[in-house]
């Protein structure tokens, strides 16, 4: 008994899961190693100028240079694991994106599919991945800041929660309008593909300016959209980066009054404002990717859709083999040219046994090549279906 096949992107998923495991886990140690300046300074502050000794001094220095130099090596590492996973992604995505983009005959953007699956890959590679994988590990600070002060810990906390609150207003007020300019610039690329594939005939009619004039119309739509989302994304970001600098000088007033009353040390003063800032570090960068990863995730859901069609248009195992006795049957058939808002073909209905012969006579563009390239499936019927046999024409093609 034959199994219905996975879905492909999940299938990607489950191959790249190591991948993100290991970047996650490098994650974990770089937030555990960024804590070594906090901490550096907070000894120098409370410990160095106090006792006023060299050798405590060279030896912190030389302790927190080997806790960079470690950042630095992870970061590394944690970069060629995402560029692993992004080579990956691509190598089981690219044939079925291709065979996604040969499938298509509905006048949509043939090769969507591949700058769906480049967008996907360089999300893999861009800031904004790192920013979520690090996302998870910000309470790490937030307890190192509960360990200076109660105090300080829990304004940590609420600067963490209101920037977290901003990413999801962002996102609910972004969405709509990213959903918006991905669609027309889809939408203007379907369009500028559809005139190449038929510039000559284009050219021979005279059609050319109306055509330039037309895509000026589209772009200039797309482009509006695009820096309009640009400008709100911009404001979005400013105002979070207004608020962690307010907030990394709080955190300093908050230190001193607390030092004054003899609470903390003078190290923690500053060392509370540094793990604030690298608390609240990730959160930042999120929101200002926050346009390539809604983008990214619109094109990974395109790109599913785009793989379910073609998976679905072939047939796993063996090709039925036709017989003498097949016949070819037109069930209420159908066919529609993306952009044209009346159908090319509509309702036909035909029977033809072995041995008939059957003309197709009409006028220019009243659909008979059409309905000859249905025959042969090069085209799929929109309405309607056109069975060889008793099977769709088009499942007899791998």
């Amino acid at each position: 008994m034959a199994h219905p096949a996975a879905d492909p992107l999940s299938v990607v998923l489950k191959a790249c899961r190591r991948h993100l495991t290991t970047a996650a886990a490098f994650g974990l140690a770089l937030n555990c190693l960024h804590l070594a300046g906090p901490l550096y300074m907070m000894q120098v502050y409370d410990r160095v100028l106090g006792s006023g000794s060299q050798m405590t001094l060279v030896m912190l220095t030389v302790a927190v240079l080997a806790a960079y130099g470690a950042l630095a090596g992870l970061d590394r590492a944690r970069g060629d694991v995402m560029a692993a996973a992004s080579l990956r992604l691509d190598r089981l995505l690219s044939g079925p994106a291709f065979s996604a983009m040969m499938r298509e005959t509905d006048g949509r953007s043939r090769s969507q599919a591949l700058r769906d699956l480049d967008a996907c890959r360089q999300l893999v590679t861009s800031p904004a991945i790192s920013g979520l994988l690090d996302l998870p590990w910000v309470l790490i600070y937030a307890v190192a800041v509960f360990v200076l002060h109660w105090a300080l810990g829990l304004f940590t906390l609420v600067c963490m929660a209101l920037l977290l609150g901003l990413a999801v207003l962002s996102e609910a007020r972004l969405r709509a309008s990213a959903r918006e300019t991905h669609a027309s610039a889809v939408e203007s690329h379907q369009w500028a593909d559809q005139c190449l594939r038929n510039g000559d005939v284009a050219r021979a009619l005279g059609l050319l300016p109306d055509l330039v004039h037309r895509w000026i119309g589209l772009r200039r739509g797309v482009v509006t959209q695009q820096q309009l989302l640009a400008a709100r994304t911009a404001s979005m970001t400013a105002l979070v980066r207004f608020l962690r600098l307010a907030m990394q000088s709080l955190v300093l007033g908050l230190g001193a009054w607390l030092a004054i009353g003899h609470a903390i040390t003078p190290g923690a003063i500053f060392a509370a404002s540094l793990l604030l800032g690298r608390a609240l570090q990730p959160v930042e960068q999120v929101i200002g990717q926050w346009q390539t990863i809604i983008g990214a995730r619109a094109a990974w859901t395109r790109l599913g859709n785009a793989l379910d069609g073609a998976q679905s248009a072939g047939t796993a195992g063996l090709r039925p083999v036709p017989s003498e006795r097949s016949i070819l049957v037109g069930d209420q058939l159908g066919f529609a040219v993306g952009g044209r808002r009346a159908p090319l073909l509509a309702g036909l209905n035909f029977r033809v046994a072995p041995g008939e012969c059957v003309g197709l006579i009409g006028p220019s563009g009243a659909g008979k090549s059409t309905l000859v390239r249905l025959m042969v499936g090069a085209a799929v019927p929109t309405t309607g279906a056109l069975r060889f046999d008793g099977i769709p024409v088009d499942s007899w093609w791998p």
